[in-house]
């Protein structure tokens, strides 16, 4: 069974926009959430990634968070659930190795 899945499109200029096939992920009041913050910080970065304390400052700089690191791992989860209530199919799509977070 040879099954197409939609293309992933994502913009980042101008106003951002990420659609997996004809599903919008990105847009309206989404676009001001932690996690589509992470989502476009992950994806700017690539293969590259991005360092814990980078990414910790990027998001929650001007916060005062008593755990910012309880927060990051919310805000993942909630990343994670935001991609597959989208369609995008389970797969490990962000990876944190040696203390650096890609996007897979």
């Amino acid at each position: 069974m040879d099954r197409t899945l939609p293309v992933l499109k994502v913009h980042l200029f101008g106003a951002e926009k990420i659609t997996y096939g004809d599903t919008p992920i990105l847009g309206g009041r989404n676009s001001v959430t932690k996690a589509t913050k992470l989502l476009l910080i992950l994806l700017y970065r690539g293969s590259e990634g991005i360092g814990r304390k980078k990414l910790l400052d990027d998001l929650f700089g001007r916060e005062e968070l008593a755990n910012a690191s309880n927060n990051l791992r919310v805000t993942m989860h909630r990343l994670k659930k935001m991609l597959v209530e989208s369609g995008l199919p389970e797969y490990e799509y962000i990876v944190a190795k040696d203390g650096m977070y890609y996007w897979n």
